[in-house]
């Protein structure tokens, strides 16, 4: 139960003090269907009321006046139908649904900790273990995917919405505190304030048994109404829940081999019990049964028919997802966010009127825009300001948003189109004060005249880009301060453009690269089913999501046009022609895979765990003996004998394998003492006949060279790629000068005088080189490649440099360029010479003057002459052998290499968690979990082939949907998510905001065309409009020829 105090003092239920039968609320396990609530309902359910009202009475003589007792009290048994009885008994079942209860064993949440503000939605708690206190708000996406149904009940509320609500305590739907009970009927404190009090309250009750609020703000109809959409969200939430139990148990058989299982069969034979209370269950009336088979509720979800393995994981995680929820007013698009256009006659007089500055007969002022005129005479303060949907949820609801949505409203209504207030208030203040009437102010590529997909953003951060919209629209004067901007940048992006404005997006994501391909159809695909929902996602929750496989026809459908206009765009950023037909979009999907199939190579090999030197000698020693145990091998007790000062020792026989001195412990006899041997300070064993059985082992280079080389291979080949890619996001104009101008390749040195004659030189910056570039025309750029971190910057300090020592300002200190040579391939004469600007350039991934520039990193890298080295060497080094050195090379050599290092040694907390971006731009997922050192126990076996992360993102893996073409797809489906998603049947529509919707079908007197859509009736003028499934609200002009379905109450699932 929830309660407003605590205590550890043991509750006793306060009984009925007459004997009186009621009608007792179901068990959890004897769920009533929905013709069973129904008829119960109809029990008179004013007699419920009143019989709580006595029995409320009676509890009242019980008040001591002190909080901590008068907490304690209880009412039992709660006549089941009574207003709150229903009321308590959902809210009861929403803390007991799945989603909650996984959310909070994920949080480590104790649930007697828990506060709720209904209004704000913020919930706090303290974890278990250390007891940390904690506060999640709706913009944690976690919280907010399992908050809906728990803050929809709490709703209910309406006079302690902005109150805490709690400490909450799961307990019976039969019983309740006082203090639970006259807080939902909004009885007065001040009978918790004495005796006295109580007793008077008491004596009125049991003259008129009603309460000091009975409507508690509902009719009876909108309270069974709304408690029965909440019931239909919690019902279609249990009923996912149960089917995706039931298909663990099919993986678990598949995966224990049991011969002739048959997916298809299992489908078909196993049979569950649907949540009597879910959409599903209320098609009962048209056959439905409720107890379908797993492939029959499977089929009338629309959903896809797993037949392999994955397929079935994927849906099993899909069904287990919440589903992503939209905030309050979604994607902020308002009435320009119907699922079915807004008539072009009516946008066009809004728009008039918002240019005239006169709305709704409200006159604007001399304000920029409808959202200035708004936050006019409003302070916000700068931490208001860094939650621009809190203020614009607090405009709309404000005296000045609230009149100016209003008599929208109004002017519509006589004209019998439909519409909210606040949708209405929203669909103006994306419209523009200056500029054309014939056509939107912003859209997609263009917000205000801002090209917001112009090649001046590409390739910048996220970040960067919405500045520059805000610092625009001070400067076009659209705005009235770089405040009102930010809030205005932030509103236009959510609705036309809402990547922008996931919380967290790594640098290296920006517009033009394949990353933003993979996340922008991750966002396209999230909102299609909750639009807004990714404002309050960060991007690894983005991309975590999006990684599963769409599930239906239609998830496919939006997947596969998110991905069209993704790649329109890096298309354009790879200069390459728009793509207008089959065949050029066939050239662009083609382009785009092949680079991701470069790159994702390039990323397995730089996140591929470093080669075990240590391993695999051991190994090769194991396999000359094995009858040897492996701690006989490595136990450190030989020492030289005669002894040696310089090598003391003790030694293990693998540490003189690895210093290749198995037969010769001074290292090639520099003292010629030929009868020198190896002997054990224990007398465990006779080393001499170990060794003996040795002789002809492989020497340790040999061994290390079979394990080194092809790491190096791969290496470079991803170090190419990495190069190309930094080179492809260059600007066009630099771009060029690589391509076209005089190049020169050089490493920068730092170095310093000591005394007569002795310098030294060290590099100024590890792993970084500089391409100089002259054009024709004489123009000189450098270019500084940072190949360890994935950047390429301008130099404007070194000008038309001279390969060599360089001009000296200081006596002690000089610089010095250092010419790198390629040696990998002959290049042909005059190679690096300036050549007339051209056109046509090759883009990055297919041009020589790149893949020169990576031969050159690749000599600045140069692990082979390094491996050489360390294969020469012949000293002990106990500490540090001279695999382990060679490896600690390559690991700060790779991009990303510190990271995979602290997770292969388990020190995860110095590490990446869970998901990071590399240097290639892919989301990566790490193996295990929180922890990387669980999932690389097998990693370290020498040679194995093992992946530490896993490359998050279908469209990063190459996953473009194999959908043969836009086309029309379905009659009124999707042409584009570009501008805002136009769902007008999409089988994602939220079942408990359809409780009074039905399915069908009308004609669109603007195109002449069927569509299918959701529509309710309106008695008051005895037409049929359109309902949002997004939002359960009726919207535009009344629908012509609608014709519900045969099976209206079939209502979709909200996944």
């Amino acid at each position: 139960m929830i309660s407003q105090g605590s205590s550890t003092i043991p509750r006793q239920p306060l009984s009925a003090p007459s004997p009186q039968t009621l009608v007792e609320a179901p068990k959890a396990d004897e769920s009533p269907s929905i013709a069973d609530i129904n008829r119960q309902i109809s029990m008179d359910p004013v007699r419920h009321e009143q019989r709580l009202a006595q029995l409320f009475g009676n509890a009242l003589g019980q008040v001591t006046g002190v909080p901590v007792r008068d907490s304690e009290i209880m009412i039992a048994p709660i006549p089941p139908f009574s207003k709150f009885g229903q009321w308590w008994g959902q809210l009861q079942a929403v803390l007991a649904s799945p989603d909650f209860q996984k959310w909070m064993h994920d949080e480590g949440v104790v649930p007697e900790s828990i506060k709720i503000t209904p209004e704000t939605g913020e919930i706090s708690y303290k974890t278990k273990g250390w007891g940390q206190n904690r506060v999640r708000t709706l913009d944690d996406a976690a919280w907010s995917s399992v908050s809906t149904p728990i803050l929809k009940v709490l709703a209910l509320l309406t006079w302690k919405a902005n109150t805490p609500y709690g400490p909450v305590i799961f307990d019976s739907p039969k019983s309740a505190s006082l203090k639970a009970v006259a807080d939902f009927y909004g009885e007065s404190s001040a009978i918790f304030h004495g005796p006295d009090p109580a007793r008077q309250r008491a004596a009125e009750l049991e003259r008129e048994p009603v309460f000091a609020r009975p409507s508690n703000g509902f009719s009876e109809q909108e309270l069974e109404q709304e408690l029965g959409r909440q019931r239909t969200l919690l019902g279609n939430s249990n009923t996912r829940f149960a089917a995706a139990e039931e298909l663990k148990k099919l993986v678990s058989r598949l995966d224990a081999d049991e011969p002739e299982l048959e997916i298809l069969d299992y489908l078909n034979d196993y049979h569950f019990t649907v949540d009597p209370h879910g959409s599903y269950a209320a098609r009962q009336d048209a056959g439905a049964s409720k107890t379908p088979s797993l492939k029959q509720y499977l089929h009338d979800n629309g959903w896809n028919i797993p037949a392999t393995r994955e397929e079935l994981s994927n849906l099993i995680q899909r069904l287990l997802t919440p589903s992503a929820q939209s905030p309050i007013h979604g994607n902020n698009g308002g009435a320009l966010a119907w699922p079915i256009a807004l008539d072009t006659d009516v946008e066009q007089q809004l728009r008039s009127d918002v240019r005239n500055g006169k709305v709704g007969g409200i006159d604007l002022g001399d304000s920029k825009s409808v959202l200035g005129y708004l936050m006019q005479g409003n302070y916000f303060s700068p931490d208001e300001l860094k939650h621009p949907q809190k203020i614009i949820d607090r405009l709309i609801l404000s005296p000045k948003g609230r009149a100016l949505g209003e008599a929208i409203q109004a002017e519509m209504d006589a004209k019998l189109i439909k519409g909210s207030a606040a949708d209405w208030l929203l669909a103006v203040m994306h419209m523009s004060r200056s500029g054309a009437l014939d056509k939107a102010a912003s859209s997609e590529d263009s917000l205000e005249g801002f090209a917001l997909k112009g090649s001046d953003n590409r390739f910048k951060p996220a970040s960067t880009v919405v500045e520059n919209l805000a610092n625009y629209l001070v400067s076009e004067q659209k705005a009235s301060s770089l405040e009102q901007a930010r809030v205005q940048a932030y509103f236009l992006l959510s609705t036309h453009a809402p990547e922008f404005i996931v919380k967290g997006i790594p640098d290296k994501v920006t517009p033009g690269t394949h990353s933003w391909v993979s996340f922008t159809t991750a966002v396209a695909r999230i909102e299609a089913e909750a639009p807004g929902a990714t404002a309050q996602m960060t991007y690894e929750q983005v991309m975590m999501r999006a990684d599963l496989a769409p599930i239906s026809g239609y998830e496919s459908q939006v997947e596969y046009v998110a991905q069209q206009d993704a790649l329109q765009d890096w298309a354009a950023a790879q200069h390459m022609s728009p793509p207008v037909d089959e065949e050029s979009w066939a050239a662009v999907r083609n382009a785009f895979n092949a680079q991701i199939l470069e790159l994702k190579a390039a990323s397995e090999g730089f996140s591929a765990p470093v080669p075990d030197g240590k391993e695999a000698l051991l190994a090769k020693l194991k396999e000359f003996l094995p009858d040897v145990d492996e701690q006989v091998l490595m136990k450190k007790n030989l020492v030289i004998f005669p002894y040696d000062p310089k090598s003391p020792g003790p030694y293990s026989i693998l540490d003189i394998y690895a210093a290749g001195r198995l037969h010769d412990p001074y290292g090639q006899s520099p003292r010629g003492k030929a009868a020198t041997r190896w002997r054990s300070v224990e007398g465990e064993h006779q080393v001499y006949k170990l060794l003996d059985r040795i002789k002809d082992i492989p020497s340790p280079s040999d061994v290390l060279g079979e394990l080194y080389v092809p790491y190096i291979k791969r290496l470079e080949s991803s170090f190419s790629s990495l190069i190309k890619n930094m080179t492809a996001k260059l600007p066009l104009k630099d771009q060029q000068n690589i391509e076209f101008g005089e190049i020169t390749i050089v490493r920068e040195l730092d170095g310093q005088v000591h005394g007569v004659r002795q310098e030294k030189t060290t590099r100024a910056k590890p792993s970084v080189i500089l391409v100089k570039t002259k054009n024709a025309e004489g123009e000189v750029n450098t270019y500084e490649f940072d190949y360890k971190n994935g950047n390429v910057s301008k130099r404007s300090d070194l000008g038309d440099f001279k390969v060599g020592r360089q001009p000296q300002q200081y006596n002690s200190y000089f610089k010095e360029l250092q010419h790198i040579e390629t040696t990998r391939k002959q290049y042909p004469p005059g190679f690096t010479d300036a050549k007339p600007v051209s056109a046509d350039l090759p883009g990055s991934f297919k041009s020589e003057r790149v893949s020169f520039i990576a031969d050159a990193v690749l000599r600045d890298v140069d692990a082979y002459s390094l491996l050489d080295d360390a294969r020469g060497e012949t000293t002990f080094d106990t500490e540090d052998p001279f695999y382990r050195k060679f490896e600690a090379f390559l690991i700060n050599l790779i991009p990303f290499g510190s990271a995979i290092k602290n997770f292969i040694n388990g020190n995860s907390a110095q590490g990446v968690i869970d998901l990071s971006m590399d240097v290639l731009g892919f989301a990566l997922a790490f193996v295990g979990g929180g922890s990387l050192a669980k999932g690389l126990a097998a990693v370290k076996g020498a040679g194995k082939v093992a992946q530490v992360a896993k490359i998050v993102g279908r469209a990063a893996l190459g996953a473009l949907n194999p959908l043969g073409g836009i086309g029309d797809l379905v009659v009124g489906g999707i042409k584009s998510l570009k501008n805002g998603l136009k769902i007008l049947s999409s089988g994602l529509g939220n079942g408990e905001r359809l409780w009074l919707a039905v399915k069908g079908a009308a004609t669109l007197s603007d195109i002449n065309q069927k569509v299918s859509l959701y529509a309710s009736f309106n008695k008051l003028v005895g037409e049929w409009y359109g309902v949002d499934p997004r939002t359960g609200q009726s919207f535009g002009k009344p629908l012509k020829d609608f014709k519900p379905d045969p099976v209206s109450a079939a209502l979709p699932q909200n996944i």
